[in-house]
């Protein structure tokens, strides 16, 4: 929370060279006086001690350097100094002298608390893990596992009571296969995701991994989900930036989940243009992998939460998009098992990308 909204517009003031003896009650009374020429500029802070401790000087001779605060700071940052040099109040100046104005000890102790507290109250509501789960489980879920069942409810009843040809028969066994797959990899991730979310650390392994085989096989997975989701206009690939034989060790069945579940969430979320994968060493020599999309992006207010369960990032306006919202927490469950980092960079409209390292 930033400090100039919260500038105090009215506050004592006194000129430079004003004597003592003319203020001494006035400022007894006040606490202190903020002291400005005739311009505006700040010139110091004259407190109560200053003045009683030295009652002969003029007011400019008391003016011993005081703190003073930058108006892009925080309350946060404010609260510390005030704390910390017991003043009054705190003037706030930018990197030029420019005045704006005192923050009052007292307001901003008020604005403070109540900032913590509705700051508290708001990730309390957001982190209320067991109701909030509960209810976005239950949600998402019964869309998600009634679209498939109805669909393979009707095809089934299609076979088996209607006279239909064979290749409609075929066509409609392609379907429910395709509907049965779908439940299962539901069922499946909520398992998964169980299981992950109770272990402590992912398995070590010493698979000496060579990438462009392995991206080959993500590949070849992704082009079966862009046309499960009849996405003929978009375009998948992979690339990489790595030297020459380039090899590295991992737990390759955790790598290659991290990887699918990043990729299939980029497919979901992006219409057309491209969804590109692949990896590249960081300035360390670390090996770095990437989804990048160019879709519907992630909203500002939903950055914070994409990682949490049953949360989707897809814009409020937007269409809507299948899944239940655990494919993203599962890659990152994953990553931080292992020791690594997930981060990403999105805009809305123009795209996502993610990154990890393991």
């Amino acid at each position: 929370m930033q400090i100039e909204p919260y500038i105090e517009q009215n506050y004592p003031k006194t000129a430079p060279l004003k004597g003592i003896n003319e203020i001494e009650d006035e400022l007894i009374h006040q606490r202190f006086f903020i002291v400005l020429e005739e311009t505006d500029k700040y010139v110091g802070m004259l407190t109560v001690p200053d003045v009683l401790a030295r009652k002969k000087k003029l007011v400019a001779d008391c003016l011993l350097p005081k703190p003073c605060i930058s108006p892009d700071s925080t309350i946060d940052q404010a609260m510390n100094l005030l704390s910390s040099t017991n003043l009054p109040a705190l003037p706030v100046i930018d990197s030029q002298q420019k005045f704006y104005g005192v923050l009052l000890q007292d307001k901003l102790i008020g604005t403070f608390q109540k900032w913590q507290c509705e700051k508290k109250s708001q990730e309390e509501k957001e982190n209320s893990s067991p109701e909030r789960i509960k209810q976005e489980f239950i949600r998402n879920i019964s869309h998600e596992i009634r679209t498939p069942l109805n669909a393979i409810q009707g095809l089934s009843e299609i076979l088996i009571y209607s006279d239909i040809s064979n290749v409609d028969k075929e066509n409609f066994a392609a379907l429910l296969h395709a509907k049965t797959d779908e439940l299962l990899q539901l069922v499946d991730s909520l398992l998964h995701l169980s299981k992950i979310e109770s272990e402590e650390s992912i398995p070590k392994s010493q698979s000496d991994v060579e990438p462009d085989p392995l991206f080959r096989e993500i590949l070849v997975q992704a082009r079966k989900t862009l046309t499960n989701y009849k996405k003929e206009h978009l375009h998948i690939s992979y690339s990489m930036n790595l030297p020459e034989n380039h090899r590295f060790k991992t737990n390759l069945p955790y790598l290659k989940e991290v990887m699918t579940h990043l990729v299939n969430n980029a497919i979901k979320f992006t219409d057309e243009g491209s969804v590109i994968f692949g990896s590249h060493l960081d300035e360390e020599g670390k090996t770095v992998f990437y989804v990048k999309d160019t879709g519907v992006g992630i909203p500002p207010e939903k950055q914070k939460i994409i990682f949490k369960a049953f949360e989707k990032g897809a814009p409020n306006n937007s269409k809507f998009y299948p899944g239940i919202g655990v494919g993203l927490t599962i890659a990152s469950k994953i990553v931080e098992l292992s020791g690594g980092k997930i981060w990403f960079e999105s805009e809305i409209n123009k795209g996502t990308s993610f990154y990890f390292s393991i």
